[in-house]
């Protein structure tokens, strides 16, 4: 059976002959806000018994041993200090009445190597002061004695539940164990080896957990983000090239359905690159730095989108109509929408909207218009875009680029909608 610890401040071990003085001393502790484990009963000794004293060294900060030479006689006060100086306990020796030679002779090594602490307990006066010096040996490195109690009643937890790794520390918890591991080999008392196993596996677990954290992540990105955005932008992308592949007569459907679905996976990984590096990443990294978040999201997006307009432009004209400025207008108005949402914190729903319009801007710039394209808007560009019409812009490029901006950010339009439609139901649940 696994014993149930309730951890203290201190342990007080004593003879029944100095139970009087021991209880009062326990007692006034106890006002003063110390927690106190002692056996003031008279309880026959058995294998239960020595099980609830072992846990009580063990859970407390602690140990003070009362010298009498009745104590030092005494083998259960023995086999206490034996245990306390096994778990690498704090031993605070306090002398309640003076030895013989003889007495000390039999008294424990762990006893007689340190400090011995006189209590008068003669008069009230004589007490009281006793009892303020006490407290201050009991207030030093307090954190530090607390912090090795706690570890060691978890440790032991951990031994007694057969290294269930539940019973290990996560999170934060391992790694302020790991901290106070490294400041606590030159303290007293020092860590016990169980100490060291137990905070070792501990983090061994943490660094496990965050390893399949991070794989869940990523697994909950390509889910919620790359999987939405490389079917509904990398769709859109397939549907634009499709329809406008139409006045090419020298493609039969199979050519255009080919290139149709190279455009999808081309453009749906870039616009999943760009939800990714241009938004979440710079959003990470430049957490409060506005200025570096903004110049290195342009980066990205700027790279990403004239990949996008590069393939596009390739598309519709083929090498002989790749022109690099052309590329990187696009490609700068394409990504100009997510690097203003990476850059201000934008809301989903009104960054979807700048990017809609930003791309439509920027293909306004770029766009062919006619059989021949020689009607498009500048001269000094080759259109990146191709429409037979004018019209065409407007009813096929807003629903594509419409598509483009909601795509990268579906998964968190879905998960706002589901919160809103919650709510309402919690509402309507009230009242």
């Amino acid at each position: 059976m696994v014993t149930l610890y309730n951890v203290s401040d201190v342990f007080i071990s004593y003879s029944r002959k100095d139970k009087v003085v021991a209880k009062k001393i326990g007692d006034v502790l106890y006002t003063r806000g110390y927690e106190i484990w002692a056996d003031w009963e008279d309880i026959p000794q058995s294998v239960d018994w020595w099980d609830e004293i072992q846990a009580g060294i063990e859970s407390a900060s602690i140990f003070a041993f009362m010298i009498s030479p009745d104590s030092a006689q005494s083998d259960v006060c023995r086999q206490e200090i034996e245990h306390a100086v096994q778990n690498n306990k704090r031993i605070v020796p306090i002398l309640l009445r003076e030895l013989g030679d003889e007495h000390i002779d039999n008294l424990h090594e762990g006893i007689r190597t340190h400090n011995w602490m006189i209590f008068d307990a003669t008069t009230d006066t004589a007490f009281e002061t006793s009892l303020q010096q006490l407290i201050q040996v009991f207030a030093m490195d307090i954190e530090h004695l607390r912090a090795h109690t706690r570890f060691l009643v978890r440790a032991k937890e951990w031994v007694g539940r057969n290294r269930d790794d539940s019973f290990l520390l996560r999170g934060l918890e391992a790694l302020e164990s790991e901290t106070w591991l490294n400041q606590a080999s030159e303290k007293d008392p020092p860590p016990t080896p169980l100490h060291y196993q137990y905070i070792a596996s501990s983090n061994q677990q943490r660094l496990q957990d965050e390893f399949m954290e991070k794989q869940q992540n990523l697994l909950l990105f390509v889910e919620r983000r790359a999987l939405p955005t490389f079917l509904i932008a990398g769709g859109s992308a397939a549907s634009f090239i499709f329809i406008t592949m139409r006045y090419k007569e020298e493609l039969n459907l199979l050519n255009q359905l080919t290139i149709a679905m190279g455009a999808m996976l081309i453009n749906g990984l870039f616009m999943a690159a760009i939800g990714l590096f241009a938004d979440d990443l710079v959003r990470i990294r430049f957490r409060e730095r506005l200025v570096p978040r903004l110049i290195a999201s342009l980066i990205y997006s700027i790279m990403f989108g004239s990949a996008v307009s590069g393939v596009t432009q390739l598309v519709n004209y083929g090498s002989f109509g790749f022109h690099w400025g052309s590329i990187f207008i696009m490609g700068f108005f394409f990504g100009l929408g997510f690097s203003l949402r990476a850059a201000f914190n934008l809301n989903v729903w009104l960054a979807s909207f700048l990017i809609c319009f930003s791309i439509q801007f920027g293909s306004l710039l770029t766009v062919g218009i006619g059989e021949n394209d020689t009607s498009y808007l500048f001269d000094f560009l080759r259109p990146v875009f191709h429409y037979e019409t004018f019209r065409d812009y407007f009813i096929i490029g807003y629903p594509m680029a419409f598509l483009q901006a909601v795509g990268v950010y579906a998964g968190a339009m879905w998960h706002d909608v589901q919160g809103l439609l919650m709510q309402r139901e919690k509402s309507t649940t009230q009242a």
